[in-house]
């Protein structure tokens, strides 16, 4: 039975997990990679031509940061905004936290921080503008960002989510919960028995 559990929890996290990653990662071919920002210089949009041959296209953005010189848990917030043909024109919230010191460093002094926005689909061959801004107060010490974009990236299907879900709750409850009646089972056996014994 902790087999069963186990299994249906390893299926639900590849199917929520491990695959979308899998296709934001390793499908399709690098496009581009356009500066948005870089220290002493202002934000600034960007444009790029897109073709129909190359959608969908995958949206990730690429910040480098000082490191802090403590362990601290810092998250910016950020607006990718995007603007294209035929009235398309949207918004899309980004967050990137840093990494406790020594994980992820670049070289020691800096970190690599990426994120994912959701992909493009085609609606006409005529340029698409992107441009990122900071929300509020912003914590991070920025020295680059980039804007890099994925020709013809996989699509993840968004249907599978619910079943990964539903399989990595149940798997996980189930298991958990044998691994409790294991250890009670465990512990009540090792309790001292009181009365009378048998020679």
């Amino acid at each position: 039975m902790r087999r069963i559990f186990l299994l249906l929890l390893l299926t639900g996290s590849l199917l929520g997990i491990g695959y979308p990653w899998y296709v934001s990662n390793f499908t399709g071919e690098k496009l581009t990679k356009l500066v948005l920002f870089e220290r002493g210089k202002s934000w600034k949009p960007v444009q790029v031509e897109l073709d129909e041959l190359l959608f969908p296209v995958g949206v990730k953005v690429r910040l480098v940061v000082d490191a802090p010189s403590e362990k601290l848990s810092e998250t910016g917030r950020f607006s990718l905004k995007v603007r294209g043909p035929r009235g398309l024109s949207y918004r899309e919230i980004l967050e990137f936290s840093l990494k406790p010191v020594g994980d992820g460093a670049v070289d020691g002094t800096t970190q690599e921080l990426w994120q994912f926005a959701d992909n493009l689909q085609f609606i006409a061959s005529k340029p698409y503008v992107f441009a990122l801004e900071t929300l509020g107060k912003n914590p991070l010490s920025i020295k680059s960002a980039e804007l890099h974009l994925t020709a013809n990236i996989g699509e993840y299907d968004a249907k599978l989510l619910p079943v990964a879900t539903v399989l990595m709750g149940v798997g996980g409850f189930g298991f958990v919960l044998l691994m409790l009646r294991g250890w009670r089972r465990k512990r009540a056996g090792n309790k001292p028995r009181w009365g009378r014994k048998d020679k």
